[in-house]
């Protein structure tokens, strides 16, 4: 073989050992993108959803725990009841609506809530009405230990943890009430939390049950939540 077949061999050899290199870098970035891709990501996807799952189980267990925390305060309001004590302070006069909003929105600045509230419409006295109310609903309004009372929807914008200190204040707030529903919303998830009406009382918190879970996501510390809310008025 002549010198230079020698150097052109040796040359191609030298090439294709650098080329041999440089397939192999790529094909491990490919091996390292592709686990990261198919097995990271949806890894990390995963967790994050099962965290959400885990802060509306514990707001429902929150929710739980208030109730029965609350069940030496409602003893001791039941007894009073009985012992004819006047409760108009503890009710609600439909005159002064404007400072109830005006308290339930000092209550969601100093838990850092941003917050929005409607007024609802009682359930009709006259079933005439044109208005088609679901089965749901209408078993809640049946339900209440009085019709005298004012409806109102609370929307609360905040973290998970300024959700439930509103709600907790919400417990022990000055004027007899009841949350009959809770919706709590992050991006793309949504769960209802509708109140067990099987025993309803002027003075008995609800105990909150979660319903079907219609779809989940990632991503957002910030939560939604509304509170279907009735003051009873005297």
């Amino acid at each position: 073989m002549s010198k230079a077949h020698l150097d052109f061999y040796c040359r191609m050899k030298n090439f294709l050992n650098k080329q041999r290199e440089i397939i192999s870098l790529l094909a491990y970035a490919a091996i390292v993108a592709s686990l990261v891709y198919l097995v990271i990501l949806p890894l990390l996807v995963r967790i994050e959803d099962i965290n959400n799952q885990i802060q509306e189980e514990a707001m429902n267990q929150e929710s739980v725990r208030l109730h029965i925390e609350q069940l030496p305060r409602i003893q001791k309001q039941y007894e009073t009841v009985i012992n004819d004590v006047d409760l108009t302070n503890a009710l609600l006069d439909k005159e002064k609506a404007v400072v109830l909003i005006e308290k339930l929105e000092k209550m969601a600045e100093n838990t850092k809530n941003e917050i929005t509230i409607s007024v609802q419409e009682s359930a009709p006295a006259k079933k005439s009405s044109a208005k088609v109310v679901s089965p749901a609903a209408e078993t809640l309004a049946t339900g209440l230990p009085s019709q005298d009372y004012l409806q109102i929807k609370i929307n609360l914008v905040g973290s998970y943890n300024s959700i439930v200190e509103f709600v907790a204040r919400l417990e022990k707030f000055e004027y007899y009430s009841d949350i009959i529903a809770v919706q709590i919303n992050k991006e793309d998830m949504s769960k209802e939390l509708n109140r067990n009406t099987s025993n309803v009382g002027m003075f008995s918190k609800p105990v909150l049950v979660g319903s079907e879970e219609i779809s989940k996501s990632s991503a957002n510390d910030s939560l939604s939540a509304s509170l279907d809310t009735v003051f009873y008025t005297n």
